[in-house]
């Protein structure tokens, strides 16, 4: 019974949904299509090479300059990190060879 119910009905689901899928769906889509033009393009356009070649330079500049910023920290905590231990290893080694002077006067 089902399957003869299902070949009864299936040129009005066809038939139906077909309607409605070009009424619904792909007439809506062709007009919104057919209305387009590219007049919006030119205001676009501008906006992007105002963004990416205007306000990106001075983006790659602000970069470069918090680079620059950044490798003078790191060069100065360097060279502080060379003095202290520099100076630890000197007294390590003066307090080594304090111990063998007195251990060789004994």
């Amino acid at each position: 019974r089902l399957d003869a119910q299902t070949e009864s009905m299936f040129p009005k689901i066809s038939s139906d949904l077909r309607t409605a899928t070009d009424k619904y769906l792909l007439n809506p889509v062709k007009d919104m299509i057919n209305g387009l033009n590219c007049g919006f393009m030119a205001i676009a356009w501008q906006g992007w090479i105002n963004s990416l070649c205007y306000q990106g330079v001075y983006g790659f500049r602000e970069i470069a300059s918090a680079f620059r910023m950044i490798g003078l920290t790191i060069l100065g905590l360097a060279l502080l990190m060379n003095l202290l231990w520099r100076r630890t290893v000197d007294n390590v080694n003066s307090d080594i060879y304090g111990r063998y002077v007195a251990s060789e006067k004994e």
